[in-house]
Order: C-alpha cells, then sequence, then structure tokens
C-alpha cells in the first residue's frame, strides 16, 4: 500500500502542472507545431472556420465584388488554381479559403504556446490585418476535431513527460 501512496502523493504534487507539462510537451515538439500549421491551412482551404462551420462572409455577401459575375469568375479561378490542395475540393464555391493574393496570409501561420492557450496567429500583418477585420480572429483556429487529431499524437508523448515527473 506504501507505493500506492507514494505514486498518489507525486500525481497530485503535479496537479497544478499538468497544464505547463502539457505546453512544453507540445512546443518542445517541432511535429506538433508544423501539425497545427497544417490542419489549420487544410482548414482554412475547406472553408472552415474555428467552429467548423463555413467563414463568412461568403464571397458572394462580399461588397468587393461588385456583380455576381465578379465573384463566380474569382471562384471558378480559384477553384482552378488549388486544385489538388488538400481541404480545397469540400469547400462550397461562394465560401473563401482566405489565400488571399500571393499566399502571403496562409504562409504567415505559426503556432504560439503561450501559457495558458496554444494560438494560431499569422506574421503577415500586412494581408493579416485585413482579414482579422473582415472575417473576425475568432474564425481561426483548429476545430475540436482538428485538436482531436493533434492530440493523438501529443498524448502519448505527454504521458511520458508524466512518468518522468514522478518517476515511474
Amino acid at each position: 500500500m506504501g507505493r500506492l501512496d507514494d505514486l498518489a502523493k507525486r500525481l497530485e504534487s503535479l496537479s497544478g502542472s499538468l497544464g505547463g507539462i502539457l505546453r512544453d510537451t507540445m512546443r518542445d515538439d517541432p511535429l506538433t507545431g508544423a501539425d497545427i500549421v497544417a490542419r489549420q491551412k487544410e482548414q482554412l482551404y475547406a472553408g472552415l472556420a474555428s467552429s467548423g462551420d463555413y467563414l463568412r462572409p461568403t464571397m458572394d455577401q462580399d461588397s468587393y465584388f461588385k456583380t455576381h459575375r465578379d465573384f463566380m469568375n474569382y471562384a471558378v479561378e480559384k477553384r482552378r488554381r488549388f486544385a489538388g490542395v488538400p481541404g480545397e475540393d469540400k469547400r462550397p464555391l461562394n465560401v473563401p479559403n482566405l489565400n488571399l493574393y500571393s499566399g502571403l496570409f496562409h504562409s504567415g501561420f505559426y503556432v504560439d504556446f503561450r501559457e495558458d492557450e496554444v494560438q494560431v496567429d499569422n506574421n503577415q500583418l500586412i494581408r493579416g490585418v485585413d482579414v482579422y477585420a473582415k472575417y473576425g480572429a475568432h474564425q481561426f483556429g483548429l476545430t475540436d476535431e482538428n485538436w482531436e487529431g493533434v492530440m493523438a499524437h501529443v498524448i502519448p508523448q505527454f504521458v511520458e513527460r508524466i512518468k518522468e515527473n514522478i518517476g515511474v
């Protein structure tokens, strides 16, 4: 019984630091950040916000396009240009993929492992400011399904870190 009590005490001693251990596990593995960025891009190519809903405003609601024909020409050209890119084939024609202009916005994604959250951010501020203002920052970040995929990779490493911390 003494060994179980000792193990329980060591586990209890970690209770306040589990979030930090998880964050450090994610931050220290370069594949985790790359996976998050790849999932964010694929999600945007599919036209999905972090909620899992389609991005809004849709292109046919966007005042940038003066006529329905302008929107359709642009939408068809985007579909042609990004054919074969993961996620693009899932996106309805009127939903934006936010790969704007020369693709700067998509190329600027990185992961910021903060004290209390993991945030997908973008360092392409020239384009990013316009995109965030138009679509809202809440649109960015991973869907629950994508987070589950990331966690499937992270959890085994996290468990190993916990074992190291409690000496198992």
